[in-house]
């Protein structure tokens, strides 16, 4: 997936200190594993599911409310 390549770009080439984004949970899942490989931050600011923890990402957006 390309979220994951240029996550990998942006951290091992471009030396970012944390990554600001990702606009679909898919993206986001295919960034995870590369924050976590790197021991890097991904700030993802939209909901979410709920249903992962990371502790290389901080989820600031809403989780959906369950009856």
């Amino acid at each position: 997936m390309f979220c994951g390549q240029e996550a990998e770009r942006l951290i091992t080439e471009e030396k970012v200190s944390a990554l600001f984004g990702c606009w679909t949970s898919t993206c986001r899942k295919a960034v995870k594993p590369v924050v976590e490989k790197h021991n890097h931050l991904l700030f993802y600011p939209l909901q979410y599911e709920g249903m992962e923890r990371s502790p290389n990402i901080v989820y600031l957006g809403q989780l959906p409310i369950s009856n």
